[in-house]
């Protein structure tokens, strides 16, 4: 999730968009809440405050709508 927000991120193999960049750094975030890994925490976090310095405040609230949609469409069932 984080490779795929950083690709977004710098238009690497994908079409460069800011969303979808903070809408993966936000599900990877959600996702290693429990993992006792301290360097992909701080990774995630480092490159998800980058990312959101150069976004505005209606695309981190997109962003974040877009997280919740994802993990709602792919929660168990």
């Amino acid at each position: 999730m984080i490779d795929l927000g950083v690709s977004y991120w710098k238009g690497e193999g994908v079409k460069k968009s800011l969303v979808k960049a903070i809408m993966w750094l936000e599900l990877a975030g959600t996702y290693t809440q429990g993992s006792s890994n301290k360097q992909l925490k701080w990774r995630i976090r480092a490159t998800k405050e980058e990312m959101t310095l150069e976004a505005k405040r209606e695309e981190i609230d997109r962003a974040g709508w877009l997280a919740q949609e994802w993990e709602e469409a792919h929660a168990p069932k």
